[in-house]
């Protein structure tokens, strides 16, 4: 026997184990040179846990250019803001208080006297230790918020994230 001579099936072998092994390599190249997708909007729903923080940060990083907060069995109101979302709302509004806007939802009718309601639209932002948690919330600077609430009872109805365009 040979060392030079190789059958025709061992050949044949070699040949399609070298293509297979250039088709992954392909594959691989081709995976990894297309661009990412830009990240499409988020519907969050608000619970009290840092689990929800958790999910609102990753969005948030991951540049998602609109996040919506739905308040679904919550007792929050534009004027008893939940602790958690006050964090997120006091980083946005630390450069310039006009990035938070507190609006009724357009979805819900109006009452016929808004004034009549005595409902204050003041936004309280509470101080806390702006050290505390920065890296975490850091991510909440590239965006605006703006809070809608039912204007017949103060209710949130959805918090908006909206990122900012980049300059």
């Amino acid at each position: 026997m040979s060392l030079g001579r190789h059958s025709g099936s061992d050949l044949a072998r070699a040949v399609a184990l070298a293509l297979a092994g250039l088709a992954a390599v392909a594959a691989v190249a081709a995976c990894a040179s297309k661009p990412k997708p830009p990240p499409g909007p988020v519907l969050l729903e608000f619970f009290d846990s840092k689990l929800f923080d958790d999910q609102l940060r990753r969005a948030m990083a991951e540049e998602s250019p609109e996040i919506t907060v739905a308040f679904i069995g919550t007792d929050a109101t534009v004027n008893e803001i939940p602790d958690r979302l006050d964090r997120w709302l006091t980083t946005i509004a630390s450069e310039d208080a006009q990035r938070v806007q507190v609006r009724p939802d357009p979805r819900l009718p109006m009452p016929k006297n808004p004034a009549a309601i005595g409902l204050g639209l003041s936004l309280a932002m509470r101080a806390y230790d702006a050290t505390r948690d920065w890296l975490f919330f850091a991510v909440a600077g590239d965006y605006d918020a703006v809070l809608l609430h039912d204007p017949r009872t103060g209710r949130l109805t959805r918090l908006v994230f909206a990122r900012r365009p980049q300059e």
